[in-house]
């Protein structure tokens, strides 16, 4: 689990303790089940939002097309580059036309500027943040992040058509 989650073996221990302690595992003689799974998630939406996705945050655009910054980031080969929040739904249920653009990628800013065809703007409406996931997990669509993290990324927005799509993700890929 440590080298899965690239955490510290003794970090690893203490949250499956906590995760015992707080009634979210169930030991069976050599096994351990997750448990209360729909509630440990919402405790880590929350925890994501509040604690972890601010530090990830490395700067604000705009973008003067967006069918451009979409075509780019879906078509995208060269770089790890990944869709969150709404444009991710959009693509995973077809359901959502995103105003708000989150693109996760640890690849250089000026880099990812130049190639999406961005403009640094503090007010603008598209946000890179550094990825916060193994690049062994996989997404159902190319470029995309994770299912968990696209959720979390709508229940943050605080936005209502956001929270509805959310609800469909999670009753489907997760």
């Amino acid at each position: 689990l440590a080298d899965k989650s690239n955490i510290a073996l003794g970090s690893v221990s203490q949250v499956m303790k906590e995760l015992e302690e707080n009634n979210y595992i169930l030991k069976a003689s050599d096994k351990r089940n997750l448990k209360n799974i729909d509630d440990l998630i919402e405790r880590w939406v929350v925890a994501y939002n509040d604690i972890l996705k601010p530090r990830l945050l490395r700067k604000t655009y705009k973008t003067l097309n967006f069918d451009v910054l979409r075509e780019t980031v879906i078509n995208n080969e060269r770089y790890n580059i990944f869709f969150g929040g709404e444009p991710a739904a959009e693509i995973m249920t077809n359901y959502l036309k995103p105003l708000d653009y989150i693109i996760y990628s640890n690849d250089d800013l000026s880099v990812l500027g130049k190639e999406l065809k961005l403009i640094p703007d503090n007010n603008g409406n598209v946000k890179i943040y550094n990825t916060c996931w193994d690049k062994n997990i996989k997404s159902n669509s190319k470029n995309i992040a994770p299912a968990l993290v696209v959720y979390a990324d709508l229940i943050g927005s605080g936005n209502n058509r956001n929270i509805e799509t959310a609800k469909i993700i999670l009753e489907n890929e997760l």
